[in-house]
């Protein structure tokens, strides 16, 4: 990631050291340092403080999707530069928000699929990537985020037919020199990463409020869980472990 800049991303840092923004239970006690050592990080502190600046609860939820993010692939014992990406991604899988009016955000309403303002803030997604397109340090961090709202049954931005996994290996033509096996573990790779982002972001999405929905219990959580999400349910059942409400309802 870049150097660190003269931006202040102390109350980002505390926020999460004093679990805050965070109240889950991380299964890993390194979790914690390394989301203030990503935050620390200049591009992604501007990032950050563009999204808070234009939707605070839309920061928040990526601050803890960015934590749980590093917690599933230190549980995953995943080796640490997918860790950083894996974090990176979470930590800036809404960034496009910033590009969706604040009164849609907070649109108290259900929106229906077919809705013109579904559609709207469906376009989160391609603007984040938009918006990060700018630094080379994120062209995997991009892949991970293209993916985070498709391993479910109605995926955008891209649909079944648009993609071969869940995210795309880089063509040919971009100057990725990899062999055909090797592309291909980069992409599995990057399509595992994938899957852990979704499965924190549903996650959070759900066991928090949200401006058109109060906190889903964990009963409710592994319900729709079993309904929208595509992804490995083996892996998904992880998240579950985070819960506050984990012994009591288990």
């Amino acid at each position: 990631m870049s150097e660190r800049s003269s931006f202040d991303a102390a109350p980002v840092v505390a926020a999460v050291e004093q679990k805050v923004e965070n109240p889950y239970r991380l299964v890993d006690a390194r979790t914690e340092s390394i989301v203030a050592d990503l935050l620390r990080d200049a591009a992604i502190q501007k990032h950050l403080a563009d999204l808070k600046a234009h939707h605070p609860a839309s920061y928040e939820h990526c601050v803890r999707v960015g934590t749980l993010c590093v917690d599933e692939g230190l549980e995953n014992n995943l080796p640490p530069a997918e860790i950083k990406k894996l974090g990176a991604a979470g930590l800036l899988h809404d960034l496009g928000k910033c590009c969706v009016s604040v009164e849609l955000l907070d649109d108290p309403r259900q929106l229906g699929n077919d809705s013109q303002e579904k559609v709207e803030l469906q376009r989160h997604v391609r603007a984040g990537m938009d918006k990060l397109k700018a630094d080379a340090e994120f062209g995997d961090v991009i892949k991970i985020i293209a993916g985070h709202h498709e391993l479910q049954p109605e995926p955008y931005p891209r649909r079944a037919g648009d993609r071969r996994t869940a995210v795309d290996p880089a063509p040919a033509s971009s100057g990725d020199r990899r062999g055909g096996d090797d592309r291909r573990a980069y992409s599995l790779e990057l399509a595992a990463l994938t899957e852990l982002l979704v499965i924190a972001d549903k996650f959070d999405a759900l066991a928090s409020v949200r401006a058109y929905k109060g906190a889903k219990t964990l009963p409710e959580i592994k319900a729709i869980f079993k309904t929208e999400f595509t992804g490995n349910p083996a892996q998904a059942e992880k998240i579950f472990l985070r819960h506050v409400d984990y012994v009591k309802t288990a």
